[in-house]
């Protein structure tokens, strides 16, 4: 039998599928079956070279020192199993007790395999970047159970295996965002058939009609009975709650994880990215982006060859390559069988499942055809079943349209039926009613019940009365409600809440609500600002994430109305809190707003200017970021302003890419000893930092005192940069208290939500790994970094992570792919300091190659863009642990 293999290790892991009914039904049967089964597994194992260490139930565990023996084992065993067995392969750094392994890599297998189904073998991401001779299906990234991040799945396929399979057990089972759907889907099996089978001959399909006429409803029907055929998923873009034509791109951007890239636009940045990708895209509510969500839907269908784009909207893009299909209203010309009546009949059961509908056919046929069939006013009409009779609705929509109709039978324009429809409803309400729907209005992606009562005060709303006023609004369908936990979120649909805004402007008190808003939005941005800065980042970050349309809305509106104020209050806020979640859209809202700031001498200006620096100087642009810096120090001491010392951290990374470490040093430490670096310490943790890349040997000495010092002032990126600091000092003389040093700063950096921290984390421990000679390992890590990168806006991210792939190559041999790699990221930054022996092995990849070939290497590395340099980087990875598995073997 092998020998327990030890380092990094390949797992395989197995379960009999639905093994507990099989004990039941036949025991004695079952028995005789799981003895074969159990010999035939570890007689295939050992075959292979692995070492089965553990029983599971009705499955086995075993190790394997390469990963191809682990998938050919599986092969084997699949094709002589009798029972249908399930099985996960996964490739990591395992620890070692006794006779036993434990660490996360087990978990992560079982995790891994409970996603199989009988017959299927599944393999983790690592495992498939270094196995060459197997035949695996791309499935996509999965949340499974217990692991904060997505895996990227692959399926082992092979003769004699079973290959299709339904869609895995997993926490998403498939990729993608479409929402769950709470109703059923009624009247539209013709049109779900003829839409998909049209989706599948065009690259665009517009779905277009009036509002309320079901177009959302059937895209999103299509899009998830379609799901299966995009291997990166089916994502929804909602563009109803974007009010500026130019933040399209970035909605389409933060749904699907793009950052901006440097030198190209973020609607650029969206195509570049999806020209890789295979999904569908559903852009819904476009009417009012018309000509921006054109022209990046044009892009998108010209450029990307497996994206198709459906899009919903009240008028046609008229781009090139555009199929329209109008979207019928429901037929209800058969009477009480017909979909609407159908429709409004559910409807109304589920807001008063105790009335009686069976003698009202004919009524309820008849206000079907009033309404012409447009779904969302047949269901305001059964929300009224609760209160009313249908007779009493038919005769309310008879009063309601008779001067519409002029005494006339003949049917009415469909926005005029829904609009009336509407108009009706709103006609029902009380004043405060009214008054309340009207200014949440203003509202842009959802609401609070606290930003409700503070935005729909006024006459008839007292703020004590709003609860139960929503609580009407949400029972007559005209507010929508959603809970999660302990929150509630509230919100309108479009259609609604484009009617309530006409009513608002009409009674004149658009502007008086747009203030109230606003004000709401700038106190709750200062309130998380300081959480923000505190102990509970992720409580900050996840705020951000859901009222990033409210915030937008208030910045724009605030700029047009050249309200200096309140822009520059909330731009000061959420700089880098969106910044460090790489939402590059809020944190260049600063340096929009700096020259009017700077004009009324905004008392946040070094907060402004901080955050204007930072966004520079990560993207490349260090002639603009350093003025920003020296300007935002030279106000440090002025009580003018509110004091705010992080530019001093944003002018020593400024000073450390233009090759002057002491400088950068001193910097840290004179904002460290400034007073307002007493609330986060964000300085002194920058000291540890700077000092671990100057002094290793000082660092080693200060660490733990400073990290004491910070941990006190209790700010997760703070600390985490201390531990950062702290890691890189020990990496040569301690591994183990370097590698605990990374692990607590990545787990503070990913349960705050600081992504971009995250991202500086990885190549550490990569680099440390190398140190150590698990080359594998550091491999492996780098191509998660690679693969988790949302795009490559931070050139210092880019900088730190393919830096320290580059002296990895080179150790490793592949002289030529350091060099090229190096041609693609040059330029970016005039030195890296970060990276150890970075200019020690560019040096001996010039000597290996010779000057002339070093040079067309990097010449070549220099045509590539970033996104392009990252999937060579990749590929590199691949190569390289591929042949490190053949050395081995």
């Amino acid at each position: 039998m092998a020998e327990r293999p030890t380092g990094t290790v390949t797992f395989l892991m197995t379960d009999i599928e639905a093994s507990t009914r099989r004990w039941e039904e036949q025991p004695e049967a079952m028995r005789i079956a799981l003895m074969r089964h159990d010999a035939t597994l570890r007689e295939v194992i050992e075959a292979n070279g692995g070492w089965p260490f553990k029983h599971t139930g009705d499955g086995m565990l075993a190790a394997f020192a390469a990963a191809q023996p682990a998938i050919q084992a599986a092969i084997a065993a699949q094709r002589l199993l009798e029972l249908p067995v399930r099985m996960g392969v996964c490739t990591d750094e395992a620890e070692l007790c006794d006779d036993d392994y434990f660490g996360p890599a087990l978990n992560r297998t079982a995790r891994i395999m409970a996603a199989a189904h009988g017959g299927q073998v599944l393999v983790a991401a690592a495992t498939a970047a270094i196995v060459e001779a197997a035949d695996l299906v791309d499935l996509g990234e999965h949340r499974l159970r217990d692991l904060s991040q997505p895996q990227r799945l692959y399926q082992v396929r092979a003769e004699g295996l079973q290959e299709k399979f339904p869609a895995l057990r997993t926490l998403n089972a498939r990729p993608g965002n479409l929402p769950a759907q709470g109703t059923s889907f009624l009247g539209r099996e013709h049109e779900l058939v003829e839409v998909a089978e049209m989706l599948g001959r065009v690259r665009l399909l517009t779905l277009t009609g009036v509002g309320g006429v079901g177009k959302t409803r059937l895209a999103l029907q299509v899009a998830a009975e379609l799901s299966p055929e995009y291997p990166d998923g089916t994502w929804l873009v909602e563009l109803a709650a974007i009010g500026d034509p130019t933040a399209t791109g970035h909605a389409v951007a933060g749904t699907l994880g793009i950052a901006q890239q440097p030198g190209l636009t973020i609607e650029q940045s969206v195509v570049t990215t999806l020209s890789r990708r295979g999904l569908l895209l559903v852009l819904d509510n476009c009417e009012h982006l018309i000509e921006a969500v054109a022209l990046l839907a044009h892009d998108i269908v010209t450029r990307c060859p497996n994206v198709r784009v459906l899009a919903t909207s009240r008028e046609a893009l008229m781009v090139d390559g555009e199929q329209i299909w109008p979207v019928p209203s429901l037929s209800f010309r058969e009477g009480a069988s017909s979909p609407a009546v159908a429709l409004f009949v559910e409807r109304a059961r589920a807001v008063a499942p105790q009335v009686e509908l069976g003698g009202d056919a004919a009524l309820i046929s008849e206000i079907c055809r009033r309404l012409d069939g447009i779904p969302l006013a047949i269901e305001l009409a059964a929300a009224r079943i609760r209160a009313m009779s249908p007779l009493q609705i038919r005769d309310r929509l008879d009063e309601r349209f008779r001067i519409l109709t002029g005494g006339s039978r003949r049917a009415l324009e469909r926005h005029q039926t829904l609009r009336h429809a509407v108009q009706w409803s709103y006609d029902l309400l009380s004043v405060a009613e009214r008054q309340l729907l009207a200014r949440c209005s203003v509202f842009a992606g959802g609401f609070t019940l606290e930003a409700a009562e503070q935005v729909g005060r006024g006459d008839a709303v007292e703020p004590v009365q709003v609860l139960d006023l929503l609580d009407s609004l949400v029972r007559k369908s005209l507010v929508t409600v959603e809970r999660s936990g302990n929150t509630t979120r509230y919100g309108l649909l479009e259609t609604i809440r484009q009617f309530a805004e006409e009513q608002l402007a009409a009674s004149g008190e658009a502007d008086a609500a747009r203030r109230h808003h606003a004000a709401f939005f700038v106190s709750d941005s200062d309130a998380h600002f300081q959480i923000w800065r505190g102990p509970q980042q992720a409580v900050a970050h996840r705020w951000f994430d859901r009222e990033l349309d409210n915030l937008r809305m208030v910045f724009r509106w605030a700029v047009e109305v050249d309200e200096v104020e309140i822009a520059a209050q909330l731009a000061s806020n959420l700089g880098d809190m969106g910044r460090f979640q790489q939402r590059e859209e809020a944190a260049g809202w600063a340096g929009e707003i700096l020259p009017a700031a700077r004009r009324i001498r905004h008392r946040r200006l070094p907060v402004l200017l901080t955050w204007a620096t930072s966004s520079a100087w990560a993207a490349g642009r260090m002639a603009e970021a350093k003025p920003y810096a020296e300007e935002s120090i030279s106000l440090a001491g002025n009580p003018e302003f509110e004091p705010f010392v992080w530019a001093y951290g944003d002018r020593a990374f400024i000073a450390a890419y233009e090759g002057d470490l002491d400088r950068a040093l001193r910097l840290v430490q004179i904002g460290a000893a400034n007073e307002a670096d007493r609330h986060d310490r964000m300085c002194l943790s920058h000291v540890a930092y700077f000092m671990a890349v100057r002094d290793p040997g000082k660092a080693r000495v200060e660490a733990d005192g400073i990290l004491a010092t910070v941990e006190a002032a209790g700010s997760p990126i703070s600390i985490a940069m201390v531990l950062l600091g702290k890691g890189r000092a020990f990496a040569e003389t301690n591994p183990t208290t370097a590698r605990a040093a990374f692990d607590r700063a990545l787990e503070l950096a990913r349960s705050s939500g600081n992504r971009m921290l995250e991202a500086l984390i990885v190549p550490e421990i990569a680099a440390l790994q190398a140190l150590k000679g698990n080359l594998v390992g550091a491999l492996a890590s780098f191509s998660q970094l690679l693969s988790q990168w949302p795009g490559a806006a931070e050139l210092m991210l880019v900088s730190h992570g393919i830096g320290g792939l580059i002296t990895l190559l080179e150790r490793l041999g592949r002289a030529a792919a350091a060099a090229t790699l190096l041609g693609a990221i040059e330029g970016k930054f005039q030195t890296n300091p970060f990276v150890k022996e970075y200019q020690e092995a560019i040096l001996r990849s010039r000597e290996a190659l010779g000057a002339a070939a070093f040079e067309e290497m990097r010449r070549s590395g220099a045509g590539l863009s970033l996104h392009e340099a990252i999937d060579y980087a990749r590929l590199q990875i691949r190569l390289a642990l591929g042949e490190l598995d053949q050395t081995d073997a």
